[in-house]
């Protein structure tokens, strides 16, 4: 269901070289950039094997194709490794023996964005909206209706039916933001997908359960359930309508998460998910254009992959 295209990672010339080599200096140049009803840094975490065909259009959507206002940190292979082994050596075993190079990029990203704060995005995802934008875009605006965490996770809704492994929705992880470092979920996403991928065998049926959407879903499911959150889940996904389902994950409210329906993040605009949502009996709410953020291309077919050799070390 992810829509990742798998066979870009066989297919494509590692990247490497082109890897920016201090993300901590600039998330904290970015970091200074916030603004009011925008509190994420300026930055976009990429991962690549490949080329960045979105780079420039996230660029110019987020008006800094001349100066770095708006920051993109790519990450090849040996960059991707090197930060899980500085920063998370407790990972790094188990990331490098993971079956493919998107299981690894799908860990990567949940640890990158722990570390560092501001946005994921597929390479295959596009702009629609400024990232300054997104909360406006739903009407959400800081210090207003509760809503008020100061590290806020940020998520979408990839299909509001069951998903494959009976959980109530699929969350997207394709795209997703954190305004701080160090958010409890992201943290407890990487922890499961490296449980998981120990538990359930490597296949092609079983990457998204490894350590994709399906583990990320069901991992921020239950991190809400064990830290009380429960009711909010269970109003998920028709709670996501109209504007987002906004949870505070601890006592303080200084650590939330935003949940967005599924047009945000996650609306196809072919036929596609119309049917499969016919089929599942749900109510796809497609809701304003102005509220499509991005647009994920969903570039090839995650089920044609073909089986990397295990990764024992990498420099």
């Amino acid at each position: 269901m992810s829509g990742f295209n798998y066979n870009k990672w066989d297919a494509i010339v590692d990247s490497s070289d082109e890897d920016d080599a201090s993300p901590e200096a600039a998330v904290a140049r970015a970091s200074k950039k916030k603004d009011e009803n925008n509190p994420f840094p300026k930055v976009l975490i990429m991962t690549s094997k490949g080329g960045y065909p979105h780079e420039d259009d996230w660029k110019v959507a987020n008006s800094a194709p001349m100066d770095d206002d708006f920051l993109i940190l790519k990450h090849g292979d040996r960059a991707a490794a090197a930060v899980v082994k500085k920063y998370y050596p407790w990972f790094y075993e188990a990331y490098v023996a993971l079956g493919h190079g998107v299981e690894r990029a799908d860990l990567f990203r949940y640890l990158m964005v722990h570390r560092s704060a501001g946005f994921y995005a597929d390479v295959d995802v596009m702009p629609i909206v400024p990232v300054k934008d997104w909360l406006r875009r739903f009407g959400w605006e800081h210090g207003v209706d509760g809503f008020n965490a100061m590290n806020l996770l940020v998520v979408g809704l990839e299909f509001p039916w069951e998903g494959d492994d009976g959980e109530p929705f699929q969350l997207c992880q394709w795209c997703f933001g954190a305004s701080c470092p160090d958010h409890p979920i992201l943290y407890a996403a990487a922890d499961a997908a490296v449980t998981r991928s120990k538990e359930i065998p490597f296949s092609h049926d079983n990457v998204t359960k490894r350590t994709g959407p399906i583990a990320f879903t069901a991992a921020v499911i239950d991190y809400l359930r064990a830290h009380g959150c429960g009711a909010a889940v269970d109003a998920l996904p028709a709670a996501a309508e109209p504007r987002g389902l906004y949870v505070p994950v601890d006592a303080t409210s200084s650590c939330g998460l935003l949940v967005l329906p599924y047009r945000a993040f996650g609306y196809h605009p072919g036929p596609f998910h119309a049917k499969i949502a016919k089929g599942k009996g749900a109510d796809l709410v497609k809701g304003p254009d102005t509220q499509r953020l991005i647009q994920h291309e969903f570039a090839g077919s995650w089920r044609i992959i073909r089986r990397n050799p295990v990764v024992t070390h990498i420099e």
